[in-house]
């Protein structure tokens, strides 16, 4: 026969009363957090599928503020461009280019020059124009202002939008899959290295610079497969002055790479290239790529990035205002050399109408013609632009929706997988709290019976 002693049943009491103590507390903390655990071994299943819903939270969360901030720059893309067509409007449609006729005095001439000028500084102003610390039409780009009027010529990142010379002598521009990256060597070097290529290629060695006269090469060997453009621009700076064999001298020194120097330069296992020429690929220019995650599922073929599967948030001004030239005959059987941009169209015009006093009205009004056919074009090559962008912002707008409704989705998910229903966990804690109330009592009565047999 087994004893139950009163010390035996005190420290079974002791026991229960200290768990259901516990579990009170516990369904408290529930009843105030509705967690459903409170570390990853109350319930690693659940666990396990927060860390999940949690991570993609996260991600959506990113791809939300990524198209948001594409709206901001969107919308203020679309803004400047609504007021630049409003400013082309009134340079075709008033009594500026359709002033152009053969009734026209000096006076006149000097009027309708002085305003078409005005409104292509007017033009260029608004296409500098930043959101936040970024040029918006800058492409690439979009630390720099992209336009500058040199004398009566526009350049675009120092790149003469009708002829594509380059300002800063000869450059390069090569892509890392993701955007394109261009080098300038300088005014002083010019185009006297053409004909060259710059290759970048990985190694085991110190991001370092080779200049080749023989194979017209310039090879920087990049530690790993990233650099900064601060780095890129720092090896071929340490090139140094390089004399030919003919005796001229390239000083390297004020080579630059456009940016900012902390930009990473993702380079390809494979290695990059691009040939050397002072005078720039326009097209290249107006089909620069950004990329930015929005949550299309990033893909790439052949190291580059799939168009489909990112947005892409560059807008190159001059992708909008048209560059190069087309070649016009006229009716006496000669050529002209006529603009594709806006811009440089308005500063053809102005300057027939400026410096031609002794061109007769009708001779000017012939000469004039190409440039307003010209002019039209381009303008309807603008409109289209604006309409794309339009397409755009609708396309970020439904992707808005669609990453809110995601975010409500997974928050739902959340609720499911992390906490519990606030009405069960209400309900457990005062279950509990009964259950230790109900404790309390019957130990009270049976410590006062153990009590009172000692004592007999």
């Amino acid at each position: 026969m087994i004893r139950i002693t009163p010390q035996m049943m005190m420290s079974r009491y002791k026991r229960n009363v200290s768990d259901a103590f516990a579990s009170m507390n516990k369904a408290m903390e529930r009843a105030y957090t509705y967690r459903s655990f409170d570390r990853p071994s109350d319930n690693p299943l659940a666990a396990s599928q927060t860390f999940e819903v949690h991570w993609q939270m996260s991600l959506n969360s990113d791809y939300s503020t990524n198209v948001q901030n594409l709206q901001g720059v969107s919308n203020t893309a679309d803004s400047i461009l609504q007021n630049i067509d409003s400013l082309l409007t009134e340079a075709d449609k008033t009594d500026t280019l359709k002033g152009i006729d053969g009734s026209m005095n000096d006076d006149g001439r000097k009027t309708i020059a002085d305003n078409l000028l005005h409104i292509r500084d007017s033009i260029v102003a608004k296409l500098n124009a930043k959101y936040g610390d970024s040029y918006v039409f800058g492409g690439a780009n979009s630390s720099e202002a992209p336009f500058r009027m040199i004398g009566d010529q526009l350049y675009y990142r120092g790149i003469n939008v009708d002829t594509g010379e380059n300002q800063n002598g000869a450059s390069v521009v090569f892509s890392d899959g993701t955007k394109s990256t261009q080098v300038d060597f300088g005014e002083a070097i010019g185009g006297r290295l053409n004909g060259y290529t710059l290759n970048i290629q990985t190694s085991q060695g110190t991001n370092d610079a080779v200049f080749d006269e023989g194979a017209k090469t310039i090879t920087v060997n990049v530690t790993g497969t990233s650099l900064t453009k601060g780095d890129l621009q720092a090896a071929l700076n340490g090139l140094g002055t390089q004399t030919l064999a003919d005796g001229t001298n390239l000083d390297f020194t004020k080579a630059s790479v456009a940016g900012n120097a902390g930009d990473q330069v993702n380079i390809p296992t494979s290695g990059s290239s691009g040939s050397i020429t002072d005078i720039a690929d326009l097209d290249a220019l107006a089909n620069e790529k950004v990329y930015v995650d929005i949550g299309l599922g990033i893909t790439t073929t052949d190291g580059k990035i799939d168009d489909q599967s990112a947005f892409n948030g560059a807008m190159p001004g001059i992708a909008y205002l048209g560059y190069g030239t087309h070649t016009v005959t006229n009716d006496d059987g000669t050529t002209t050399e006529v603009p594709n941009n806006l811009c440089s169209l308005l500063t053809k015009v102005a300057d027939l109408l400026q410096n031609h006093s002794e061109t007769s009205n009708s001779d000017l009004v012939r000469q004039v013609q190409p440039y307003t056919e010209s002019f039209e074009t381009s303008q309807t090559k603008f409109e289209a632009g604006q309409a794309e962008l339009g397409q755009q912002m609708n396309f970020l707008s439904d992707t808005a929706s669609y990453l809110s409704d995601i975010k409500t989705n997974l928050s739902d998910k959340d609720n499911q997988v992390e906490y519990v229903d606030y009405t069960d966990a209400i309900e457990e804690f005062y279950t509990q709290q009964y259950c230790y109330s109900a404790s309390l009592k019957v130990g009270s009565q049976i410590l006062q019976q153990s009590l009172m047999d000692y004592l007999k």
